[in-house]
């Protein structure tokens, strides 16, 4: 048998102490997770965010709306998905809504390997411009839910900030240097949500591939990482629940 095909064992779960930071707690201006949220930052850079006590109620039902309405999308023949290219049939310099990306055409983390995932993202700055009474230029599935991906987008770019406001008062950040002023709301920008269809490997039994949604916050001055929503169904970085077994629906930063 080929060294290739031989089946690598999975490695066993490991608690690396990664932090948590409740996303109410952040908003109601609790001390001690501001501490913890600086913390994060400075030790590994890496927290996970905790929207299940999200003061909306439903932020967590929406995405799993996002979620499943990607999957419908990422079932789709590929000659349907290629009509929704990036590149394809656009003007330079025009803005658009929403964009997809096969799988494999760009580099990976690898040298020398293509990346694995397929992605769609819609443009936050572009929905925004677009009336309400107008059809959402973007695929069935996505275009059916664009007011939950309105809201959203909303929610997790006023996560970022609160998230940017809570380092910048425990850096003392100010003038241009205070992250949410980099980060305005009404301002354009190329704040995107992103839905990344991970494949499984060949040899795998799953019948899904790793759903990834999350919000890109950026500007000319600067760039944050992803929030990302996990719906895992492969091996990664996940948080598990006091049993140990079922993986939460949570949200996390990486700064």
């Amino acid at each position: 048998m080929s060294p290739a095909l031989v089946k690598k064992p999975i490695l066993e779960a490991e608690d690396v102490g990664l932090k948590t930071v409740s996303i109410k707690a952040l908003m109601d201006g609790n001390p001690k997770v501001h501490e913890d949220l600086l913390a994060a930052g400075v030790d590994s850079g890496f927290f996970y965010l905790d929207c299940r006590d999200h003061p909306s109620g439903d932020f967590l039902q929406r995405i799993r709306q996002i979620h499943d309405a990607a999957m419908e999308w990422y079932d789709e023949p590929q000659s349907a998905k290629d009509k929704w290219a990036a590149d394809h049939d656009h003007i330079k310099g025009e803005e658009i809504v929403c964009g997809y990306k096969p799988a494999g055409v760009h580099t990976g983390p690898v040298e020398g390997k293509r990346d694995g995932f397929e992605g769609t993202l819609v443009f936050e700055h572009a929905l925004n411009k677009l009336p309400v009474d107008e059809p959402m230029p973007a695929p069935p599935a996505i275009k059916e839910k664009c007011q939950v991906f309105r809201d959203t987008m909303r929610e997790l770019g006023d996560m970022g900030r609160v998230v940017f406001e809570s380092l910048s008062k425990s850096l003392q950040l100010e003038g241009d240097r205070y992250l949410p002023g980099c980060h305005r709301q009404p301002e354009s920008s190329t704040t995107a949500l992103g839905m990344l269809k991970y494949l499984c490997p060949l040899d795998s039994q799953r019948v899904n591939s790793q759903i990834r949604i999350g919000v890109k916050l950026s500007n000319i001055k600067r760039d944050a990482n992803p929030f990302v929503c996990l719906k895992p169904e492969v091996v990664g970085v996940t948080l598990l629940d006091l049993s140990g077994v079922a993986p939460l629906d949570l949200t996390y930063s990486r700064l």
